[in-house]
């Protein structure tokens, strides 16, 4: 047994050992497994660095002036300072054109910013020179002279091009064999490959990033002491690279031009960074400087002074010229910081200064020691906000120079300090060839860190003596008015600009279909026609009875004598009379007299005396007996009155005509239409709704609330309609009646945001702070809920009551208390079972949110759960809520009190209006962290250190919500308490929407200057945001600055986002078209607003300007259009009757003209070319003394 046990250890043993083995293996395996992926994996991280290949593929015309071969040609590549391969030599003994064939690459890397912002500005330089032949029996090395050089453009491989051939002509340098080749001589020129495996940008980023080309032309009317040997002069700025590098562009090396030398129209513009570029070398190919018009320039001399300054001053003065261009590189990153620096700050500093340049000549190298100061210290402010402006990506023009100085950089531009140093270093740099690049710096820090570490052998610091001195330099530049002609070329807009859908030419196609109205004939003609008919009518009746009284009579062949027809007179008039025929007779006349007298004398009002009366009595009696003894022998049956069609506008379109006539000023044209709408649906709640906003926004709270008695009594469960009526009755200080409707409002819509938010505004403005708390922290609640749910349907709606009888008891027996006294309720009072004590609706709602939240969680996670407050509310109150329902003492903590009485004193100053919390918003933003912490949920103060995530924040604030609604019901008063309380929220600054939202409550109040400087504050936030521009269009067009609202509105249609309301912005664009006879722009913009949303305005808008352009047909299709939209139009009316005089219609024509008249037609302009028009063409006025008149003559 001995052995066997002994035996089984052994193998136990063995057992383990070789599983332990093969573990530890398995885990080595692993472990070299994960260093191998970790490994690929940094290798896959580091930046992949891209070959540029270039290739010069054929030479031709390579031959001296004598056409005599140039023997042995060297050519050789280098990209700024850097030689890119070997020189390979060319056979050119017995050929002119030869395959070079010739490559070099250039290593760039992808990932480096800096690296894509040096291709895009510095050229890759080719070099071809002559080897000399050697002479004999010397041993020395080859000696060559440079024949020519060309420049290659890399800008195309930026773009996304990933190949790319050009063809490129051989420049020549100074003194060499080309330089003698006459215009009639083929010049020397080489075919050039460039290609790369795949593009430098990924595909993300070469849709958003952008190229900023700056070209600095010439400095005009430089100080007379500027000019002095061994300096070089020097313009310089910064651009961004990426969000967090700046790039820095020096423009060195300007040439001194005297007054008699004149520059050409177009002149080439040169590479800022050519390297060893020599001669038409140093010109970047096609590349231009067009001179434009001063009126399309951007700059400071613009005035017609400034322009008779500038062309002075170029024809007098000397200049000093570099008409250089630098391209910078921008990331995608670095366009949004570009322009919201332009936002920010809206000038653009250019420094320019002169350097003293060291002793050595050009080409050595230059040491620290040797480094020049600067003088002459000027800068130059440009205005770059043009670019924000949609489409816009050019901005140039002439800017003047000014001192430079730390306090007025740092007031215009924001900057501390400015770019002088290093750009010096840049500019020797580049000067002497010394193959240091211009820096980029990371970021302004940065730029300070270098100022202060700047060692005493480096750039030379100014005492403050020294730095008046270079004041006192700079000054000269305002002394002699000295300016800079600047460009800045962006390869496409900042803020992109729509492309507007082509208008057909037709006027016709934006009419929508309809059945043709059936004819009917009226006039002056046709009512003399139809007295006529009536005559004759009358007359074949008369005879018939006549012939059945007289008929055995006038069957005897007798004839009568006088007595006997003075006797069957008085029988037959007897007869007429007994039986009531003359009186059917009268009755039949009496319409057709009534149509003549209204079509043919245009008279519908009464006399103002008996005079006027017994004249008028007279002309109308000598006209209907003529007309009368003209028709007696007349007969034609009356025709069937045709039917009267059916309105074409509905209620919708009523509205929206209603809500036109009132924002143009028109408020009984607009009454009408809401009249209009309620006559055609008196059960229709929402009429009385919008016809009671309406009267709101005329300040007449009376109508208002009468109407929206209406709106309640039709409908009870009308959401909208109780919260008006509340915010009416609260502002007729009926309290208790708006308590109840507002409590009604929130039985009904239990999970409206905005009946919660009036509930606490209301509450907050009596001074119950325990309400308002609860209601806002309701209305928080229930907003981020909507927000984390993302609901796309309004929550403002709910199930009907279970007894809506009791809310119309309720509703009613308040109405019924009103109107019979004024009498206060008491604070404990039932109305038909609803409770409307102080604590009874709250006890509801807590009890409500208590169940739900036991529903939905255990006490155990409602405990741990804990979510913190926000700047637009609170995430979750439910624990606080219990808190309240438990004892209501608890929130009457010291804290909790001296809020109260700080929030107290907000809500009755926010009552008052928010005429100034814009200027002490940073007094009220410690009540604003006072109100964060008050609200916070207990859970939070208590346990601080325990980590939490974040809740997320929604869109809009509650009081945000609620203020779009006031501002729809013109509620102005709640609208400016609901913002006092969005301003506290708003931890830094107001958002763009509160500055949208004052300046709407300033135009509702009329006081357009504040809204106009309102405006102008949210512009400094974001220049994209059309409801702003349209805003401030609509302020200047009030305030009657016609140029100032078209640019404004021109900006608004700029945009590829339109504004909430663009058809006020259309029609006012329009008008100022049409009152600067602009025809062309008037009907293209009509067009629009018809297009949108038609009306009788727009399509009359269209319709005068085709008819002022001479397009008749066109004009008289939009006036019929605007007719049949409101026919009640007198300027309609007026138009249409002068398109029929010019088509020469003359029953048209009369019919327009005589509605025009007695619609009111009042523009006396239109009056009298209406009536020289027709005295023109004799016809067109159915009036009867016009018509008698010219019988006359």
């Amino acid at each position: 047994m001995a052995p066997d046990g002994a035996n089984c250890i052994k193998l136990y043993l063995l057992v383990h050992i070789r599983v332990f083995i093969f573990v530890r293996i398995s885990l080595e395996i692993f472990i070299w497994i994960d260093i191998f992926k970790m490994t690929e994996k940094e290798e896959s991280l580091e930046p992949s660095n891209d070959m540029i290949n270039i290739k010069v593929l054929k030479g031709r015309n390579f031959k001296g002036p004598k056409g005599e071969y140039l023997g042995t040609v060297t050519i050789k590549a280098h990209f700024g300072e850097k030689a890119l391969g070997d020189v390979q030599k060319l056979d050119c003994s017995f050929r002119t054109d030869i395959d070079l064939k010739y490559t070099v690459e250039l290593n760039c890397s992808s990932a480096d910013p800096a690296t894509i912002d040096e291709i895009a500005y510095r050229p890759v330089v080719l070099t071809f020179a002559k080897i000399l032949p050697r002479e004999k029996k010397k041993k020395e090395e080859e000696k060559t002279i440079t024949l020519g050089q060309c420049t290659i453009d890399l800008l195309p491989i930026i773009q996304g091009d990933k190949n790319f051939e050009i063809t490129l002509e051989i420049l020549p340098v100074s003194g060499s064999l080309w330089e003698a080749l006459t215009p009639d001589h083929s010049k020397p020129e080489i075919d050039i490959d460039v290609s790369i495996s795949h593009s430098l940008l990924e595909r993300s980023e070469l849709t958003d990033f952008n190229i900023l080309t700056m070209t600095v032309e010439s400095l005009v009317a430089p100080p007379e002491c500027l000019t002095l040997p061994n300096h070089i002069y020097v313009a310089a700025l910064c651009v961004p690279l990426t969000n967090e590098k700046e790039n820095l562009a020096v423009f060195a090396g300007a040439n001194l031009k005297p007054p008699c030398e004149k520059e050409h129209v177009n002149k080439q513009k040169k590479w800022v960074n050519a390297g060893n570029a020599q001669g038409g070398a140093c010109y970047i190919p096609n590349s231009w400087i067009t001179d434009c018009a001063t009126d399309d320039e951007y700059g400071d001399f613009r005035s017609k002074e400034d322009r008779d300054y500038r062309k002075h001053s170029e024809q007098e003065k000397s200049r000093y010229v570099w008409n250089m261009e630098r391209r910078c590189f921008l990331h995608p990153s670095a366009v949004k910081t570009f322009q919201n620096q332009i936002t920010k700050q809206r000038y653009w500093p250019v420094e320019v200064f002169r350097v003293h340049m060291p002793s050595g000549t050009k080409g050595k190298k230059v040491t620290q020691e040797e480094d020049g100061a600067l003088s002459y210290h000027g800068i130059a402010y440009v205005d770059a906000s043009p670019l924000l402006y949609p489409g816009v990506q050019t901005i140039r023009g002439a800017y003047k120079i000014t001192p430079f100085s730390e306090t007025s950089l740092q007031e215009k531009t924001g900057c501390t300090v400015g770019i002088s140093e290093e750009a010096t270093k840049a500019a020797i740099s580049i000067y002497t060839q010394s193959g240091q690049s211009p820096a980029q710096r990371k970021n302004k820090e940065e730029r300070k860190d270098v100022k202060k570490n700047t060692k005493p052998g480096g750039l030379e610091v100014y005492s403050e003596l020294e730095l008046s001195v270079v004041n006192t330099e700079g000054q000269q530049y305002v002394e002699a008015r000295s300016y800079i002609m600047l460009e800045m070329t962006l390869k496409q807009p900042l803020i992109p600009k729509r492309t507007l859908k082509e208008l057909s030419e037709c006027v016709a196609s934006y009419i929508p279909p309809r059945p043709l109205f059936p004819k009917r004939v009226g006039g002056a003609e046709r009512a003399v026609s139809d007295f006529h008919k009536q005559v004759e009518c009358v007359s074949r009746m008369v005879l018939e009875q006549f012939r059945q009284l007289f008929q055995e009579e006038l069957s005897s062949d007798q004839e009568p004598n006088p007595t006997v027809m003075e006797e069957r007179k008085r029988k037959l008039l007897y007869t007429l009379n007994n039986t009531g025929k003359y009186f059917t007779y009268k009755e039949r006349l009496k319409h057709a007299v009534v149509k003549i007298v209204r079509e043919k004398y245009l008279k519908t009002s009464d006399f103002e005396d008996k005079q006027e009366l017994q004249n008028f009595l007279s002309q109308l009696y000598i006209f209907l007996m003529d007309e009368m003894h003209a028709a007696l022998n007349k007969f034609l049956c009356l025709d069937a009155q045709p039917p009267i069609p059916e309105p074409l506008s509905d209620s919708t379109q009523l509205k929206h005509f209603a809500i036109e006539a009132e924002m143009n000023g028109n408020i009984s044209l607009a009454a009408r239409y809401h009249e209009e709408r309620i006559s055609r649906d008196k059960n229709d709640a929402s009429h009385w709704l919008d016809y009671s906003i309406f009267c709101l926004g005329q300040q007449d709270i009376d109508k208002a609330e009468e109407c929206l008695r209406k709106c309640v009594a039709i409908d009870q469960e009308h959401l909208n309609g109780l919260l008006l009526f509340s915010i009416v009755s609260s502002l007729k200080k009926l309290t208790e009646v708006a308590e109840t409707f507002l409590e009604t409002a929130l039985m009904i819509a239990p999970k409206s945001i905005i009946a919660w938010t009036l509930f606490g505004l209301f509450h907050d403005a009596l001074n119950n702070e325990i309400r308002s708390e609860m209601a806002f922290l309701k209305a928080s609640q229930l907003n981020l809920a909507k927000f984390l749910t993302k609901e796309t349907t309004e929550t403002d709606t709910a199930p009907p009551l279970t007894s809506p009888q009791q809310t119309v008891a309720s509703q009613l027996s308040v109405l019924k208390r009103n109107d019979t006294s004024q009498a206060e309720m008491s604070p404990k009072q039932d109305i038909s079972g609803l409770d409307v004590s102080e604590t009874g609706i709250i006890k509801q709602e807590i009890s409500e949110m208590h169940s739900d939240n036991v529903q939905e969680e255990s006490i155990h996670e409602m405990e741990t759960r804990v979510i913190p407050a926000t700047e637009q509310g609170f995430a979750n109150t439910s624990q606080y809520g219990m808190e309240i329902s438990q004892n209501s003492e608890k929130m009457s903590t010291p804290k909790s009190k001296m809020f109260d009485k700080k929030h107290s004193r907000m809500s009755k100053t926010s009552s008052m209006g928010t005429s100034n919390t814009i200027s002490t918003h940073s007094a009220k933003r410690k009540q604003s962290e006072s109100f964060n912490r008050q609200h916070a949920t207990p859970l939070l103060e208590e346990k601080e250190a325990t980590p939490v995530d974040q809740t997320p924040v929604p869109e809009k604030s509650i009081f945000m919500i609620t203020t779009e609604w006031l501002l729809q019901m013109k509620a102005v008063v709640y609208a400016e308490r609901a913002l006092s309380h969005e301003l506290l929220l708003t931890p830094d600054q107001p958002s763009l929407q509160y500055y949208i939202s004052m300046a709407q409550i300033n135009i509702l109040k009329k006081d357009f200057p504040k809204a106009e400087k309102i405006l102008e504050e949210a512009l400094q936030i974001s220049y994209e945001q059309p409801d702003t521009w349209a805003l401030l269009g609509h302020v200047k067009y009030f305030m009657g600055d016609a140029e100032g609202a078209q640019s404004c509105y021109k900006r608004t249609l700029a945009f590829v986002n339109d504004a909430t309301d663009m058809h006020p912005v259309y029609l006012r664009l329009a008008s100022i078209y049409l009152q600067d006879k602009m025809f062309h722009k008037a009907r293209e913009t009509f067009l629009m607003a018809c297009q949108s949303s038609p009306s009788s305005v727009s399509w009359l808008g269209v319709g005068i300007a085709c008819y002022r352009m001479g397009n008749i047909s066109e004009a008289e299709a939009s006036l019929c259009e605007a007719n049949i939209l409101n026919n009640m139009d007198p300027e309609v009316w007026a138009y249409l009757s002068l398109v029929c005089l010019r088509k020469e219609r003359k029953f048209e024509a009369e019919q327009s003209y005589k509605y025009a008249m007695k619609l009111g037609f009042q523009d006396e302009d239109i009056i009298k070319e209406i009536v020289e028009l027709q005295q023109h063409l004799g016809y067109g006025d159915p009036s009867f003394l016009t018509n008698h008149t010219s019988n006359c003559k």
